[in-house]
């Protein structure tokens, strides 16, 4: 190969990272505002409904709202990646 050519295939690497990237970033984003619209709603009324639950502290109501938010952000995000991997090598997914 030569210097452009190296330079080339750099080139389209660089491209191809970035896109995945970016389809990860924003289905993350998507993933997490799933998880925050059912966990908070939730909370609140399990909050409004459950005298057990008004009893949790507000760090265990907190991290019952945060934690689907988290989860929809990695596992969306994981899932975008894969597929973003899977059509660029041409296995639609």
């Amino acid at each position: 190969r030569t210097m452009s050519s190296n330079a080339d295939v750099e080139a389209a690497r660089e491209a191809a990272r970035a896109e995945c990237l970016d389809a990860a970033f924003y289905g993350g984003i998507r993933g997490s505002l799933y998880g925050l619209a059912v966990g908070a709603p939730a909370v609140f009324l399990a909050n409004l409904k459950s005298s057990g639950f008004r009893r949790l502290t507000v760090s265990a109501k907190t991290g019952l709202v945060v934690s689907p938010f988290f989860l929809g952000f990695f596992l969306n995000s994981e899932l975008e990646m894969h597929r973003c991997v899977l059509k660029q090598r041409g296995i639609e997914a």
